[in-house]
């Protein structure tokens, strides 16, 4: 959502900077027009239905093959999401009646708002100003110093949506953070242009006892009433690109990390419970065996016993593993409370699991809450020993369950 969020912002930059060029381009033609008489609320209807029609042509078009690569990806996408996160995504795209006129909505509100500053101008202007770059300069000054104002406003909402966000607890603050990223590009392309302005200005005064010099910096600062939106716009995807690109980049280390810490062995056989103990006991036989890393998966509901953590039920996904060096030294703990050294120890003896980072964020888990609901320890208090476990009274270690291994 929010990409498509970027996407959509700077797709009205680019379609209002190709705008006003058309109009800069009509200029003789508005002008021969306004001269015979025709009203500027008549040229200004005129071309309204003309992007009114381009726009529901561009609708059409892009929500039909937006919907064919959708409906051609998503069965992959939700393979992926469900093998990764557990997520239950459907592989059939269906959308309603509403999200069809929706998306003509936005698509042609978002052209008519990118086109209403250049018809709004060149209906306020008078006949012999049309062809004028000085006259549209003035104009230009105004909207500066509106755009300066609006940026003043964003930097009054982003800080006070960032004092926002520090007020939540961990993992609630994830809609205000989308407004804070949007608050500071809004800031960014708001401010371009006046502080382009600035600086111009100041060049010019810097160099007024340069003749070419001043007139090269004056006819910079003369193009850039056509020039800002474009550079708003490059600033927009350049700012979306580097987001999209340090994101993905991101979650590929870290998955890629995350592939070197789990696949640790050679070599992985999945097999059946009957048939585990004795495969097991074969490979330990084995000369050429260095080792075995016995595994086991399930589930079970944890159930909160403390009031510093959330008051419900989840389902969790339980994984046991065999704690040695294979294993423990490249397995990270973000936090705990005596050292990893003592977390691996009580683990080992059966007096501990870990949780994840994201059940931590999610049900609010620090090291200390108390928890029920492991299988095999079921009237037992569960203390989250760091924050990838939670701790279990002193018991046998073959007595537990093997899911909740």
């Amino acid at each position: 959502m929010a990409l498509a969020l970027l996407s959509l912002v700077v797709g009205l930059f680019i379609v209002q900077a190709a705008l006003g060029l058309a109009m800069e381009q009509r200029m003789a033609t508005l002008r021969t027009l306004r001269a015979l008489g025709v009203p500027a609320l008549t040229l200004v209807l005129a071309i309204a239905l003309e992007l009114l029609l381009l726009g529901l042509l561009g609708a059409g078009l892009g929500l039909v093959s937006g919907l064919w690569l959708a409906g051609t990806l998503l069965p992959d996408v939700a393979t992926t999401l469900s093998s990764l996160y557990q997520a239950d995504v459907s592989r059939r795209l269906a959308l309603p009646w509403h999200y069809w006129l929706g998306s003509i909505g936005v698509t042609l509100g978002g052209l008519l708002l990118a086109g209403s500053s250049m018809l709004w101008r060149a209906a306020r202007l008078n006949i012999l100003a049309l062809g004028q770059a000085q006259a549209w300069r003035q104009g230009y000054q105004r909207q500066l110093k509106r755009m300066l104002q609006g940026a003043m406003v964003s930097t009054v909402l982003a800080v006070g949506i960032l004092v926002w966000i520090r007020s939540q607890p961990p993992g609630e603050g994830l809609l205000g953070s989308f407004a804070l990223v949007a608050t500071l590009l809004l800031f960014s392309a708001l401010a371009l242009p006046p502080l382009l302005n600035g600086l111009l200005q100041q060049l010019q005064t810097y160099l007024r006892h340069r003749p070419l010099a001043h007139w090269a910096v004056a006819d910079c600062q003369l193009q850039l009433p056509r020039l800002s939106l474009a550079m708003m716009a490059l600033l927009i995807a350049l700012a979306t690109n580097l987001g999209v690109s340090s994101m993905v980049g991101g979650f590929r280390l870290t998955f890629l990390e995350w592939l070197d810490q789990r696949l640790a062995a050679p070599l992985y056989v999945n097999a059946a419970p009957s048939t585990l103990s004795p495969m097991l006991e074969w490979l330990d036989a084995q000369p050429e065996v260095t080792g075995t890393l016995p595994t086991a998966q399930g589930s079970s509901q944890l159930t909160p016993a403390s009031s510093n953590a959330q008051a419900e039920q989840r389902e969790i996904a339980l994984f046991g593993i065999a704690p040695v060096p294979t294993l423990t030294d490249q397995w990270p703990l973000l936090e705990t409370i005596s050292g990893s050294a003592e977390a691996w120890s009580t683990f080992s003896t059966g007096q501990s699991v870990f949780i994840n980072e994201q059940l931590a964020v999610a049900a609010q888990l620090t090291p200390g809450d108390s928890h029920t609901g492991i299988p095999g320890w079921p009237d037992q208090r569960q203390h989250c020993r760091h924050l990838s476990g939670l701790r279990q009274p002193s018991r046998p270690a073959a007595d537990a369950d093997p899911d909740a291994a």
